[in-house]
């Protein structure tokens, strides 16, 4: 990637920059609770890794800022063009590698890349990202793990490369929240970058935000927008009736005629029964009935 060297006569945060490359440990970092929207469930129903969604989504909006672009080198900051990340891989011996991902795709392109590229990465078992470890953003998650406070590792001496991990996200107040940290060197990024950061964020995802959302394939195994009624009836009726078929067989249907006895609630033509010349709400009958039968 390409990049320039900053004029730090003309820099602004000179004074402030000579201060904090002083120290021994000069990171500053933070962890906000983002709202996610609706994009877990979005990328879900188009069948995309969230992981890999969300290492897009980081990429893009740490890229709009200028300092999660910038680096110090030689005494002073080399600014690059567009920065690549690189992302831990989880083995399946307990231990990771890493793996450099390229942005520079529309999301549909960039998920296959971005899943050819971790198996490169889990065949090769490596910790060298290769090429100029500067041009890098470091990412990482701890998707068992919903936390308020995020210690990260760093090397001696200090590098400059922010480090952005996240962890599983949980529903909080009719809102979908993820916790993300964000680590940086502090003579470069100022409490005023994260603002930015934050709204980048929100810009980066906003396209799948504004789209009509696709089809969903709900629980109960039919494929319908919520609200309409298209074949959902025969759908929810067919899988009601071999569910219970078969639950005596199969333990895990159980929880399925549950899930369909949910639904049926919410679906009025599953409880109606014709009775002469008009349909009369019968209801879904309770569990323990449904198994009985």
């Amino acid at each position: 990637m390409g990049c320039r060297e900053l004029d730090m006569e003309a820099y602004r945060r000179r004074e402030h920059f000579a201060y904090f490359t002083g120290m021994a440990f000069p990171y500053v970092g933070t962890t906000v609770q983002v709202d996610l929207g609706d994009f877990a469930g979005r990328m879900r129903a188009r069948g995309y890794p969230l992981f890999l969604s969300l290492c897009y989504a980081v990429s893009g909006a740490a890229n709009a800022v200028p300092e999660f672009r910038q680096r110090i080198r030689g005494g002073g900051i080399v600014e690059y063009d567009r920065c690549r990340t690189s992302h831990t891989v989880a083995l399946e011996d307990g231990t990771y590698c890493y793996c450099t991902l390229e942005d520079r795709l529309p999301l549909e392109e960039y998920i296959p890349y971005a899943a050819a590229r971790q198996e490169e990465a889990r065949r090769a078992r490596s910790l060298s990202d290769g090429g100029d470890p500067d041009e890098l953003l470091f990412l990482s998650t701890l998707p068992w793990l919903s936390y308020t406070a995020l210690v990260q590792p760093v090397p001696v001496p200090a590098d400059s490369n922010p480090r952005i991990t996240w962890g599983r996200y949980f529903e909080q107040g009719g809102r979908t929240l993820l916790p993300v940290t964000v680590l940086c060197h502090h003579a470069l990024w100022t409490g005023c970058t994260s603002p930015a950061f934050s709204g980048s964020w929100r810009t980066a995802w906003a396209p799948w935000a504004a789209e009509p959302r696709p089809p969903q394939t709900d629980a109960c195994g039919g494929l319908f927008h919520r609200g309409r009624t298209e074949n959902r009836t025969d759908v929810l009726s067919m899988t009601y009736y071999i569910t219970k078929w078969r639950y005596k067989s199969i333990e895990f249907s159980r929880k399925r005629l549950q899930t369909v006895i949910n639904c049926a609630k919410i679906v009025p033509e599953m409880g109606q029964t014709k009775t002469g010349r008009e349909p009369t709400w019968r209801g879904p009958p309770p569990l323990e009935a449904a198994c009985a039968r």
